[in-house]
């Protein structure tokens, strides 16, 4: 949504300085509004993607835990294990 907000912004503002000549003095409130939606486009996509690496590692990880547990290679009530 902020990435076709920001993408409106810059289109409006590229129609109204190159096709209809109006000075382009009066719109840079428009160019900033559109930088900052574009800013926050990109950061939400980051966010995104790491968080869907997160939940692949936390299931990578939970599954790791439970074929350990399954195979009986670690026993709590062991003590000669290795810390």
């Amino acid at each position: 949504m902020f990435f076709l907000l920001s993408v409106a912004l810059g289109v409006r503002y590229l129609v109204l300085v190159l096709f209809l000549n109006a000075p382009a003095g009066n719109f840079w409130p428009t160019v900033i509004l559109a930088g900052v939606a574009l800013a926050i486009a990109f950061q939400l996509l980051l966010t995104g993607i790491l968080a869907s690496l997160i939940s692949s590692v936390r299931k990578l990880s939970e599954d790791t835990n439970y074929r350990i547990k399954k195979l009986g290679a670690f026993d709590p009530k062991r003590d000669d294990e290795i810390k």
